[in-house]
């Protein structure tokens, strides 16, 4: 929440953030989801959005990442034969797990080694 949470948002250009549990690209086969999510950032958040599970998109011409898990991810390197990378977060989603999630007791946040 502290760490990763301040730099999630509904779209963050030139990042990766890891998604990787679906791909749909234009031979998907995964039905109402893969409805050309790959053709556009706004297509692969409209899938992802159709999955009660995704928590996180990425974009990339031709293919469309998604995840249920929530990653930050890293900064993609123009040089790296990327041309476009636009990444994104179900930031309800996101707010949602974070108050499911039990939270640390001040007592129990850090345990120090004996003697």
């Amino acid at each position: 929440m502290h760490f990763v949470r301040p730099h999630l948002s509904d779209e963050r250009t030139d990042w990766d953030n890891l998604s990787k549990d679906w791909t749909l690209t234009s031979s998907s086969t995964d039905g109402h989801h893969a409805q050309e999510a790959y053709s556009s950032f706004e297509a692969c958040c409209a899938a992802c959005e159709l999955r009660e599970d995704c928590l996180q998109y990425m974009w990339e011409p031709g293919t469309c990442n998604m995840g249920k898990v929530i990653k930050l991810g890293k900064p993609v390197d123009i040089k790296d034969d990327r041309n476009e990378v636009k990444s994104g977060w179900m930031l309800k989603r996101v707010e949602q797990f974070v108050e499911r999630v039990d939270h640390c007791e001040e007592k129990d946040v850090w345990i120090l080694p004996s003697g």
